[in-house]
């Protein structure tokens, strides 16, 4: 069964199958859904490289330090 967070990954980027070490970083890295949906939505709209898992995660970590709010 796939990780929750990789499966919102593949749902925002159809085609695209991360390698093993991306769905590791991923699952090792990401632990809040509603951070993690709005990594993909800005990732998605800004078009973005969807294989730049390492840059996504910076993006989900800094987002996450500097939200003065919860979703």
């Amino acid at each position: 069964m796939e990780n929750e967070f990789v499966t919102m990954y593949l749902k925002m980027f159809p085609g695209v199958r991360p390698s093993l070490f991306q769905t590791d970083m991923i699952e090792g890295n990401i632990t809040d859904k509603a951070f993690w949906q709005r990594t993909l939505e800005y990732w998605c709209g800004n078009d973005y490289r969807p294989q730049s898992i390492f840059k996504m995660i910076e993006y989900y970590k800094d987002l996450k330090q500097k939200a003065p709010w919860s979703f």
